[in-house]
């Protein structure tokens, strides 16, 4: 069933419990698994136990390829298996979901602020911006390329 640009009738919950084609167990929430993304739409899977097809999903919230593989929480179309509508993606907590952002609107700047200092850290290499006005840069090789004039400009400035 595709479900693109069709408007979908909305029935009475006591009215769709007593049909014979609606699984009763699907008016709650399931556990879904966004598999992939075509055009526009998330293509989910959830493990029923009668089925491996991934199926076009609506979404009421926005679905991007940081998404992929992501698990989600899924509902139905008036207990419709075939029309899974995606109402969120399940939040884990772990140290790399707190810690890693993502920025997609490369035509906004991205603005990092704090009151106290930020830190980038890569592997051995470290940039610390401090809130005093410190720069700390730190890795095993440190590299600088101008395409002009590349500036070193201090109160004093110490070489070794």
């Amino acid at each position: 069933m595709n479900l693109k640009n069709q408007v979908l009738p909305l029935k009475n919950t006591e009215d769709s419990v007593n049909e014979q084609h609606v699984d009763k167990h699907v008016l709650s929430v399931k556990l879904g698994t966004i598999m992939f993304i075509e055009d526009g739409y998330p293509m989910v899977h959830w493990a029923d136990g009668t089925s491996t097809k991934v199926i076009r999903a609506l979404s009421q919230v926005r679905i991007g390829k940081e998404h992929i593989n992501k698990t989600c929480t899924l509902a139905f179309v008036d207990g419709d298996l075939a029309q899974p509508i995606v109402m969120g993606i399940l939040y884990t907590p772990n140290k790399t979901n707190d810690t890693q952002h993502h920025h997609e609107d490369t035509s906004q700047p991205l603005v990092l602020k704090s009151d106290d200092f930020i830190s980038l850290e890569a592997g051995q290499s470290k940039i610390q911006l401090h809130a005093n006005g410190l720069i700390n840069i730190q890795g095993m090789s440190i590299n600088s390329q101008a395409y002009g004039p590349n500036k070193l400009k201090g109160a004093s400035v110490k070489i070794n």
